[in-house]
């Protein structure tokens, strides 16, 4: 059985299509557990309105989507889960074609597969240019390139091979999401097929109203135990990307923190925006020659 975990926050305006998304997959085999994080509208009011025992209503006080997530894999009776946004939609075969490729490689602990994003205006887009079918040898390489992501709600993990640090992070409140996906990728293999199998909408980004310091955000982020070079890359680049945010919001004991918590990462910042420069060089020395 698969369970998809649903963090719910003030989403009556999604939560039904969302919901009706997921009871329309041609594979049957599912549980759905909507986690309500202290919702204020009537979304807990609309999930009840479903009438099928395969969906179950958990409520707690708002204490933040990664404690809602955290909360559902507690819950989960599904032997593999599958994490989804209240304001993202599941296509009819994704569940199908996960397990079709958990079945393909039955000793790998992850089945991902591709995505479409929608931004404002009904713009959609390809989620990972990355077309190659089995599994991933590097895929901090793959992001460090951006042709490829672990994204929520593509992708089934399971449960018995979650140890009890293997969680979303309480404290992160702005990629809480990346923190997860990074400590799955540090420690399990990646089965990956190029079908998209849900929309991921870019309209909404906050599921919760909980605050959280931005130097622990990134403190905590940094908490994982890097072992790939491009994984360490990409730590340096949040970095990087946090002491120029917190200039120009002048946030100066902000900036203060970020430099002298993170120095042995300065190296790393100036070799990531010297190869990214490289890349982007290349990239158009390619496209000349064509």
């Amino acid at each position: 059985m698969i369970s998809i975990i649903i963090p719910l926050y003030n989403k009556a305006s999604s939560i039904k299509e969302t919901v009706l998304s997921v009871l329309s997959q041609d594979y049957t085999d599912f549980e759905i557990v909507i986690v309500d994080d202290g919702s204020t509208d009537n979304g807990p009011d609309i999930v009840k309105s479903f009438q099928d025992n395969r969906i179950r209503l958990i409520s707690q006080e708002n204490q933040g989507v990664s404690k809602a997530r955290n909360k559902g894999i507690e819950e989960a009776i599904g032997d593999w889960l599958l994490f989804l946004d209240a304001d993202d939609k599941l296509g009819k075969d994704c569940l199908s074609v996960l397990w079709n490729l958990h079945l393909k490689y039955p000793t790998v602990k992850i089945c991902a597969a591709n995505y479409k994003i929608q931004f404002p205006k009904n713009k959609i887009i390809i989620g990972c240019s990355y077309q190659q079918v089995g599994i991933i040898n590097d895929p901090f390489k793959l992001r460090w390139y951006k042709v490829w992501n672990l994204r929520l709600g593509a992708f089934i993990v399971q449960k018995a091979s979650l140890s009890t640090t293997i969680r979303f992070h309480p404290i992160i409140c702005k990629g809480e999401d990346t923190y997860f996906t990074d400590t799955l990728l540090e420690s399990f293999q990646v089965a990956y097929t190029p079908i998209p199998i849900m929309l991921y909408d870019r309209e909404y980004s906050s599921l919760s109203n909980i605050h959280h310091d931005y130097t622990k955000n990134i403190s905590s982020y940094l908490s994982i135990s890097v072992t790939n070079k491009y994984h360490q890359l990409l730590n340096a680049e949040i970095i990087g990307k946090g002491i120029i945010l917190s200039l120009l919001n002048k946030r100066w004991s902000t900036t203060s923190f970020l430099i002298k918590k993170n120095i042995r990462y300065a190296y790393l910042i100036i070799w990531s925006l010297f190869l990214r420069i490289i890349s982007k060089l290349r990239s158009c020395f390619e496209f000349i020659v064509r």
